[in-house]
């Protein structure tokens, strides 16, 4: 099964935990598996997910190191739609399917370089008419919020797109 590692790093980069910025490494997979495990109930409340296929994969997380998600993709027990409209419930925003409901004309054009959405996973989705942009993430993290707020303005929107949209 491939899978990407999870990145422990974010957690002991300055998120709380010890003087310096560090956490112990039992601390940080607490943490993980605690969000893993919201995100794996929410699959389950959903019934895209057995109880069993749960706690399997959060076996598997454990043994792995893999993000839960991509366990469960991996082992083709969800598709990656169930799981990023998983996320974006879990994180309190809307899902956007972009092939259905595309980012309006000229906001790709007017942006940035091509290169800053793939760095930082996201599209530019909507504009209103007062220049409050909505954006699309296929990977939510505190620095891309960050990014696109000092890059958009304070007000920026956020919803959830897959990664293959």
């Amino acid at each position: 099964m491939r899978c990407r590692v999870l990145a422990r790093d974010s957690f002991a980069a300055g998120q709380g935990g010890q003087a310096g910025g560090k956490r112990q490494r039992d601390d940080t997979i607490q943490h993980v598996a605690w969000v893993l495990v919201a995100i794996g109930e929410i699959l389950r409340n959903h019934n895209y997910i057995s109880e069993e296929q749960l706690s399997q994969a959060l076996q598997l997380q454990k043994l792995t190191g893999c993000r839960l998600g991509d366990i469960l993709v991996g082992e083709g027990w969800i598709g990656y739609y169930a799981l990023y409209q998983a996320l974006a419930e879990h994180h309190g925003v809307a899902f956007v399917n972009l092939l259905n409901d595309p980012p309006q004309d000229n906001l790709l054009a007017d942006s940035l370089p091509p290169d800053v959405y793939l760095r930082y996973h996201f599209v530019p989705w909507r504009r209103t008419s007062d220049g409050i942009f909505t954006i699309a993430l296929s990977e939510y993290s505190d620095a891309t919020l960050a990014w696109c707020k000092k890059q958009f303005g304070n007000q920026t929107q956020f919803v959830m797109t897959s990664p293959f949209d």
